[in-house]
């Protein structure tokens, strides 16, 4: 899911610094700090301002995505696209002409698909939030103040890196200003899907065997991997993935949620060691994916998944001598490292790796709070506001 928080900008003190820490800061042309209501947000009046953001390596291999924002429209606005948030060549967020929300990804066949609103349901001259989910594989979903208002099942992902021309709020990144805003916008926020982390929390922090990972690592490197190849492989892997869930959703509703269903059961038995349930789960997963693609076309898939494999660098590590199988010893010694052993079959000889406490919740070096704050003087882009803003106050009816 989309998780990991890659951006915010919050606009206090007329600053877009990006406080989620990844270093995502807006630079401004033209855009004024609003004053009175609307103190905390940036003006735009439909003039070419804009807020960009450039590209970086948080804001690429996305897959998932979720982005918020909450703006206020002026109702005498030109009947045109105002954009709130778009991304070259990945995602956009904007109010067609007609009053409705609309959000769109360049989805995996070239076009740009997504979910719409009805026409109508943004009110000119009020503050509202808006905020677009797609899971990476096809389905997006619209909000409008919390409200789903629009949901699309046939957008198929991932979500694409973000293009050369980087992230524009309150425009497009193109040059031209066909479609800039016109109105106030306030706190942008963009989370990502971090597989890794997924991964990281569903391995026991207690019992990692860190020096044995360390000789695996160096015996992958020997063989010839690096970082780079290891990214690639994976990033090929969980494309094949979304292309498989994606054939099997068919693009409808009930099986995209049935698909889902079973996805998180399977999921949820894994982070609980549930051996009999993960199974279970894993087992109606592969029997929905016959039913809806094929063994014809899953059997195509894994060939295409073992090529994959066995064009990496690390194939000469997972495969048997005949280089046709996965060596179940290599892969006991792996889950053996993240204790995981509970998921692989035991080798005949070999007594069970004993289980370990877990790391108890609360462990102030992992658990403890973060975040920081932008400094009092900071400014990117354009010019400063010269102005010492009163602390933002809590505004009865006004976005937050």
């Amino acid at each position: 899911m989309s998780d990991r928080l890659v951006l915010r900008h919050t606009y206090d003190r007329g600053m877009a610094f990006d406080v989620s820490e990844h270093g995502n800061h807006g630079v401004r042309t033209g855009v004024t700090p609003g004053s009175g209501a609307f103190t905390g947000s940036f003006e735009f009046t439909g003039a070419g301002e804009r807020i960009d953001v450039t590209p970086s390596p948080t804001l690429s291999q996305m897959r998932e995505l979720r982005v918020k924002t909450r703006f206020w429209k002026r109702s005498e606005t030109p009947s045109r696209r105002n954009n709130l948030v778009e991304a070259h060549q990945s995602f956009a967020l904007y109010l067609p002409h007609d009053g409705a929300l609309q959000a769109t990804i360049l989805d995996a066949t070239g076009a740009w698909t997504g979910p719409a609103s009805d026409a109508g349901l943004v009110t000119p001259d009020q503050w509202h939030e808006a905020e677009f989910h797609h899971d990476g594989i096809s389905r997006g979903r619209l909000y409008l103040d919390g409200v789903l208002v629009a949901e699309h099942y046939d957008s198929p992902g991932p979500i694409r890196p973000i293009g050369p021309y980087g992230l524009a709020i309150g425009h497009w990144p193109d040059p031209d200003d066909r479609y800039t805003f016109d109105g106030y916008v306030d706190d942008v926020a963009i989370w990502r899907d971090d597989p890794a982390d997924d991964v990281v929390d569903a391995i026991d922090e207690c019992c990692l065997d860190r020096a044995g990972i360390d000789g695996l690592m160096a015996a992958v490197r020997g063989g010839g991997a690096d970082a780079a190849s290891l990214g690639a492989l994976v990033q090929d892997i969980l494309g094949l993935g979304t292309e498989i869930a994606t054939a099997a959703r068919g693009g409808t509703q009930a099986r995209t949620e049935e698909l889902s269903g079973l996805s998180r059961a399977a999921w949820n038995a894994f982070g609980a060691r549930d051996v009999d349930g993960f199974q279970q789960a894993f087992g109606d997963v592969q029997s929905f994916l016959r039913t809806n693609i094929g063994d014809a076309e899953l059997e195509a898939y894994g060939l295409r998944a073992l090529d994959q494999i066995r064009n990496s660098p690390i194939a000469p590590m997972l495969f048997d001598g005949t280089g046709e199988r996965v060596s179940r010893d290599w892969l006991r010694h792996l889950t053996g490292l993240l204790c995981l052993d509970d998921f692989t079959p035991p080798v005949k000889g070999k007594p069970d790796r004993p289980r370990r406490p877990r790391r108890p919740e609360g462990d102030p070096d992992t658990d403890g709070p973060g975040g920081k704050k932008a400094p009092p003087d900071w400014n990117i882009g354009g010019e400063d506001s010269g102005r010492d803003d009163p602390p933002r106050p809590d505004r009865e009816g006004r976005h937050r």
